[in-house]
């Protein structure tokens, strides 16, 4: 079994009591939010409400990974109460603790500001960091791990965040949950490459998904994409161009930032926040590779669906070199089959059969 965020927590772990000190931060009916994402804002708890909150969320906790600096409280309506001492907390699955709720929507925001997502979001660490670095545009966390939402949402909290939120979402469909171009900017960072040909519709650059991004971007939004797999990024680049998008920038390894031009977004001309996940990768060896995509202006005639089944549907692994030993990194998620494709030919080496007949 696949040991994932939720399963790796002890059996005891109730997640609605760890969300209640934090459910400021957690988006739980987005629905009603579809077109007026930009006055939402999070009901932050005063200050007296965070210093007595669990030590997890303590205002002398270390700070969040990525730098992030605990900034001063804004005031506000606080959360509602923890349980009474002894009384037990109703157990809920996960999607029901992050899903149910009442319907409170806070419009503490402004009309006119800007609307980015980071889909995918993980334990937001970057989603903290940029809502700190622009203050003046709401920031949205999505993921579809109730526990990664979890994480988000105390990251947000240990900064008092008073423009981000992070809800859950297993399978977002960003044209219902934003009206057209209401995004102003979209982040995939590090998204999970789904290498096989069955999966291929989940990738987060998969052309179905692309189409809808397209719908929710506005004309001068932005799509931002940072991955270890040169497979996924040379298929990235083809659903992209399919979908409608025009490629603005990219680039390979470690190469200075200052190649992309500031008008072109001045959130990206700077270095973006490391993200756990990508420090985990750099330490393997991966290089980081990057494009920022933009609707294009004219919304190309859509191809037919058997090209769109041909061109979108397809394996990761049939994009591997002939000679895997070319291979200086493996990507994340695909080393066991590379090993695997390694194996299977030098068995067939030695058998004496050859290469092209594996």
């Amino acid at each position: 079994m696949t040991r994932t965020a939720r399963s790796r927590k002890h059996r005891s772990f109730d997640l609605e009591a760890r969300l209640e000190p934090v459910s400021a931060w957690v988006i739980r009916q987005p629905q009603d939010l579809r077109g007026r994402w930009a006055s939402w804002g999070p009901r932050v708890p005063d200050a007296q409400a965070l210093t007595e909150a669990p030590p997890n969320l303590s205002r002398d906790a270390p700070a969040a990974a990525g730098g992030i600096v605990p900034a001063a409280s804004t005031a506000g309506e606080p959360t509602s109460a923890a349980p009474a001492a002894g009384r037990p907390v109703p157990r809920r699955a996960p999607e029901a603790a992050l899903a149910g709720g009442p319907r409170r929507i806070a419009e503490t925001g402004s009309p006119k500001r800007p609307v980015y997502v980071d889909l995918g979001c993980g334990k937001g660490s970057f989603l903290a960091a940029m809502a700190q670095r622009a203050d003046d545009a709401l920031w949205l966390g999505i993921d579809a791990e109730p526990v990664c939402c979890m994480h988000a949402a105390e990251n947000l909290a240990r900064i008092s965040a008073p423009n981000a939120g992070a809800l859950l979402d297993a399978d977002p469909d960003l044209s219902q949950l934003f009206a057209p171009h209401e995004v102003s900017g979209l982040y995939l960072n590090f998204p999970t490459p789904f290498p096989q040909r069955k999966k291929a519709p989940l990738r987060t650059v998969h052309y179905d998904r692309l189409r809808a991004y397209r719908t929710a971007l506005k004309e001068t939004g932005t799509l931002h994409l940072r991955t270890d797999s040169p497979f996924l990024f040379r298929y990235a680049t083809d659903q992209l161009l399919m979908a409608g998008f025009d490629l603005l920038w990219s680039r390979e390894g470690d190469e200075p930032r200052e190649e992309l031009p500031r008008e072109l977004s001045p959130l990206l001309h700077h270095h973006l926040p490391e993200t756990e996940y990508e420090r985990k990768l750099r330490q393997r060896g991966a290089r980081v590779l990057e494009l920022v995509a933009r609707p294009s202006a004219a919304d190309p005639e859509p191809p037919s669906r058997a090209d769109v089944e041909k061109r979108a549907n397809i394996s990761l692994f049939d994009l591997l070199p002939d000679d895997l030993d070319q291979l200086d990194y493996v990507p994340l998620g695909m080393e066991g089959a590379v090993e695997n494709l390694r194996n299977r030919r030098l068995r067939a080496l030695r058998a004496g059969r050859g290469v092209a007949n594996v």
